[in-house]
């Protein structure tokens, strides 16, 4: 009987002790994984930083390009005196 109360007893005790390492492991890899997202939340911010620091330089040149239609058409169709 005491040899049987023994092995359960260190049956139950591996067990617990299994499942602790488990338990360690997925800590483990959590506080991987949340590092691992504010990295990638950081990067994502600049994207977005750069994303919008382009669309005002786009907008930029397209204001510009719309002057320098604007002044090709005046050339065009203004006619030009020259003074001799």
């Amino acid at each position: 009987m005491k040899k049987i109360l023994f092995i359960l007893v260190v049956a139950s005790t591996l067990t617990q002790v299994a499942y602790s390492q488990k338990a360690v492991l997925d800590i483990t890899c959590m506080e991987t994984l949340i590092a691992n997202h504010k990295v990638q939340h950081t990067s994502f911010s600049k994207v977005k930083e750069n994303e919008a620091q382009i669309s005002l330089i786009q907008k930029q040149i397209s204001e510009k390009m719309v002057q320098i239609e604007f002044f090709c058409t005046l050339q065009i169709y203004t006619p030009h005196f020259y003074v001799i």
